[in-house]
């Protein structure tokens, strides 16, 4: 069933029963999880062609994540029996149904890292804007490092304090303090990152594995990967 949906309306709220995934064919829609003193945490932003819901569909029995409109957009609903014997018929909808996942995994654990490795609140704000411009630049990368970059403004400081986990006020602060430092170069229109790696070499606490370290719980050193173990049988080493 088609649905035209205004900005602002819920297309799956966290908590109710999975019995329905949203294909949205037209609009974009925030995806956000919340708290219970009613905190907001924004993941990313859907796009048309996106299916929404899948997770729990295939994975459990309620929605792990509320979607909400952004703009107005279309959706057509598809219940959890009939997509199913959607995926089972055409080889090609479990395969995007699997990339589908593979990138909500991936903004969870973006969503988790600003949150947890990000030891200030202008660490986790400059790692917000630098997840946010990869979020809403599908399939480009930059060319030459050093350059800017730049992107609708669209996303309130609001928003940028829900997906960074900071309150409004402190995004409002560090904003000045980028564009005092020359890093960034908002206006009405758009947020220019003007020196996207100076500002994640000043402010982001990135994870960098290096092998043999010992391992902080328990004092000895991580056990390969398959995948390592494979590379030195072959090796000879």
């Amino acid at each position: 069933m088609s649905s035209a949906l205004a900005a602002n309306d819920i297309i799956l709220r966290e908590g109710y029963p999975a019995d329905h995934v949203f294909l949205l064919c037209s609009g974009q829609a925030k995806v956000l999880t919340s708290s219970s003193d009613g905190r907001l945490l924004i993941l990313r932003t859907a796009y048309a062609g996106e299916i929404l819901g899948l997770e729990a569909v295939l994975g459990t029995s309620a929605y792990c994540v509320t979607t909400q409109a952004s703009s107005p957009c279309t959706v057509i609903s598809l219940a959890r029996e009939d997509f199913l014997s959607i995926m089972e018929a055409y080889p090609q909808v479990s395969q995007s149904a699997l990339q589908t996942l593979a990138r909500d995994f991936s903004c969870a654990v973006l969503a988790a890292r600003r949150l947890a490795l990000s030891p200030s609140a202008a660490g986790k704000l400059a790692c917000a804007l630098l997840d946010w411009t990869q979020a809403h630049q599908p399939g480009e990368s930059r060319a030459q490092e050093h350059l800017p970059i730049r992107f609708p403004a669209h996303v309130t400081q609001e928003e940028l304090g829900s997906i960074s986990g900071l309150s409004r006020e402190t995004v409002c602060r560090v904003i000045a303090q980028f564009r005092r430092e020359g890093l960034i170069h908002p206006n009405r229109r758009y947020i220019t990152l003007v020196d996207p790696d100076r500002l994640e070499g000043l402010y982001c606490e990135r994870p960098h594995p290096t092998p043999g370290v010992p391992d902080s719980a328990t004092g000895s050193a991580p056990s390969q990967t398959p995948s390592e173990r494979s590379s030195q049988q072959a090796s000879g080493g």
